[in-house]
């Protein structure tokens, strides 16, 4: 009677969890197997009530754990926590690894120096053989002021570059904000919805200056009702990217989009670079700035190992071809700190000092 009542307990229990997370289990599915269906837009007024009650255990758990998010007005927990386990193929990370390089520690002295307080970009040049080849990479400059902030957003490849990028930008006086999670992209906002999580953070952080965008990897899927690269699927894709520029627009933020590296798998390569193609043209038509990840690549292909500027081999991408190793990390954050001038310190304050000197050796 005991082993009864235990199964019953058990059972019940389980419905009445798959009941409150019914939309986070349909997510899973959908993300994990990639299976579109329609029943993830589906509404039903009998799982109504498990909604309320997923969205007040979420404010609950974000009230405790994340107090300092609980100002914002969050979404169910699929917008949250991924219930996806895809770990990051990366070696072990040790202090040393992360610690720029003798190479990256001199960037002071290639930084140019200007007058002007405000993000401002530079003109564009840019060299394409057609939509279907590997992009090369824009001339745009961003001239960002003191403390600017760069809010991070992406998947596990954005994760890669996070573990670096935030450090370097301290280095030369900047702040960072990391959104990335593991899993997610624009093809299943009903698992992660980008937009959503993007505009939440331009409420929070009102002084973000530049957005960063690395994302995928998880994409090239069918979604519901559209194939994967008919044009409903790339009209549907390519308003999700305008979204996304759209909030940055809106704030007066500057955007810059990291290209999705070559993987060696050639069949998802093929899809990877239609993507990138997207992800080009909205980009570019907004003013933003589009960066390859060519420092990882060998002649646009993938390549496990790069030589350094000593001739030596090094390992930029992890074992399963597709994320990076910290130093092909530190290689793709380079790319970005070698767009940034840093603004000019006052020169009022110099002149100042200068009459002051001059006083001093009069007397």
């Amino acid at each position: 009677m005991g082993v009864i009542r235990f199964v019953f307990v058990g059972l019940l229990t389980m419905l009445c969890v798959c009941y409150v997370y019914h939309r986070s289990i349909i997510s899973y599915i959908v993300q994990q197997y990639h299976y579109a269906s329609d029943m993830i837009t589906t509404e039903s007024s009998f799982f109504s009530f498990g909604d309320m009650i997923a969205a007040r255990l979420e404010k609950m758990r974000v009230a405790i754990f994340e107090p300092e998010s609980s100002t914002i007005e969050l979404a169910l927990p699929q917008y949250d926590k991924s219930p996806i386990t895809d770990t990051l193929e990366f070696n072990e990370v040790k202090k040393e690894e992360i610690v720029e390089s003798n190479d990256t520690s001199t960037k002071d002295s290639k930084l140019a120096t200007t007058n002007t307080q405000k993000p401002i970009l530079q003109e564009e040049i840019i060299n394409t053989e057609s939509t279907s080849t590997y992009i090369q990479s824009s001339d745009k400059m961003l001239i960002l002021p003191p403390q600017t902030r760069f809010l991070l957003i992406g998947d596990s490849l954005m994760q890669g570059i996070g573990m670096v990028l935030p450090r370097m930008l301290q280095q030369h006086g900047f702040r960072t904000k990391n959104l990335a999670k593991q899993s997610t992209g624009l093809t299943y906002p009903s698992f992660f919805n980008w937009e959503r999580a993007t505009m939440q953070a331009f409420q929070q952080y009102k002084d973000i200056g530049v957005l960063v965008v690395c994302l995928g990897a998880n994409d090239p899927w069918n979604m519901p009702k559209m194939r994967f690269g008919t044009e409903s699927w790339e009209e549907v894709y390519k308003n999700r990217i305008q979204a996304i520029m759209n909030i940055a627009k809106s704030h007066g933020t500057q955007v810059v989009w990291y290209a999705v590296p070559m993987t060696k798998n050639e069949t998802l390569n093929k899809k990877l670079a239609y993507l990138n193609t997207l992800y080009y043209q909205v980009v570019s038509t907004n003013g933003g700035i589009f960066l390859t990840a060519d420092a990882i690549l060998h002649n646009g292909k993938f390549s496990a190992y790069i030589k350094d500027s000593n001739g030596k081999s090094r390992l930029v991408r992890a074992q399963d071809g597709i994320h990076f190793t910290p130093y092909g990390s530190r290689l793709l954050a380079n790319t970005l700190i070698d767009r940034i001038v840093l603004p000019k310190q006052d020169t009022e304050n110099e002149v100042d000092d200068d009459i002051e000197n001059m006083d001093k050796t009069k007397s």
